[in-house]
């Protein structure tokens, strides 16, 4: 049985950027990044992680490219480019708060996780569920076909088949949902991840002019 799916997908392929909300003194710096491996300094002590070590008690290596690395601070998951810094103490505070930019197509895009595995996003408020292409969920390793539930979704290329999925984690910096509402539309299309609706409910959500910013009280 199709059940309809209502929700909006443009069609978009824009660049990246993610900013970090630091405090004054770097705990933790990235100085190289490898395929599985990364170095990073703590407190001022250089040391080569590979994917599951852990540095100190709380930070831990999850998975790593030549372009960025996937740690686990104090629980939280934190996606680190090279030169990237994490300041202050490592618990998280009572509330957390990420920092989105508009890139250069006026688009506000993000880096996160799905399941934990890198994803790049952009934030569209119009959108009612996370959404993700058919190719990204393969990447991801998301069983669509055999999980989801089949449907039509409206997308800027006219209707198209679409399964609604349950994303076990989704994170964007320090904030992190579980059970997230996901669609996975057939093809290639959104090219790039939609953080929708089902991510953002509940969030306390300020913008002003080139810069967003999700809050979520812990």
């Amino acid at each position: 049985m199709k059940t309809r799916l209502l929700v909006r997908l443009p069609l978009l392929a824009v660049c990246w950027s993610w900013t970090f909300n630091c405090q004054a003194a770097d705990r933790i710096h990235v100085l190289a990044l490898f395929p599985d491996r990364v170095m990073v300094e703590v407190d001022g002590k250089r040391k080569v992680l590979r994917v599951g070590e852990t540095a100190v008690d709380g930070l831990r290596l999850l998975s790593s490219d030549s372009r960025r690395a996937l740690l686990e601070v104090e629980g939280v998951e934190r996606v680190m480019e090279l030169g990237g810094r994490i300041g202050g103490a490592f618990r998280p505070p009572e509330q957390t708060e990420v920092r989105i930019v508009k890139d250069r197509a006026g688009m506000f895009t993000t880096t996160g996780t799905i399941n934990g595995q890198i994803v790049d996003f952009i934030v569209d408020t119009g959108a009612s569920a996370v959404a993700i292409s058919q190719e990204i969920a393969k990447r991801l390793g998301i069983d669509f076909r055999y999980t989801g539930t089949r449907g039509l979704v409206e997308t800027a290329a006219g209707r198209t088949n679409a399964h609604a999925v349950v994303l076990t984690r989704v994170a964007v910096g320090g904030i992190e949902r579980r059970n997230v509402r996901g669609l996975v539309v057939e093809g290639g299309d959104p090219a790039l991840a939609l953080l929708g609706m089902s991510f953002l409910e509940g969030l306390e959500m300020e913008h002003s002019g080139q810069l967003m910013v999700l809050r979520q009280s812990r």
